[in-house]
């Protein structure tokens, strides 16, 4: 069960939280409204790298191209995939750093020797 003190820093928070998302929406910035969306997949980032992983697949039919959004920009990705691959990738490299174990068994599979083969 929760202690009060825990119980009153999340109520800070969130009114903070909606505060701050009504002085945004006042001044036509709907952009923050997505910060709990964010922290909820880091979270899975980082606990869960399977349910990201299957995030990855859901969300990629409906990945927008950067340019939809920021025509001028030198650059092209589509949001939200690739920047959730690269997250990805980066805490399954973390992960490898820390544990220093890795199932040497997926090295043989067929499909990594079919991709050794690709690349």
């Amino acid at each position: 069960m929760p202690n009060r003190r825990d119980i009153f820093w999340l109520f800070l928070i969130c009114i903070s939280f909606i505060g701050a998302n009504l002085y945004f929406v006042a001044n036509d910035n709907y952009l923050f409204g997505f910060v709990p969306f964010a922290i909820a997949v880091l979270f899975l980032l980082f606990y869960s790298l399977e349910i990201t992983l299957l995030l990855i697949v859901f969300l990629t039919p409906f990945s927008i191209p950067l340019n939809d959004f920021a025509p001028s920009i030198g650059f092209d990705m589509n949001l939200p995939t690739e920047p959730l691959m690269v997250a990805a990738t980066l805490v399954f490299m973390l992960k490898l750093i820390l544990e220093q174990r890795y199932d040497k068994a997926i090295l043989k599979h067929p499909v990594t020797i079919v991709l050794y083969f690709y690349l």
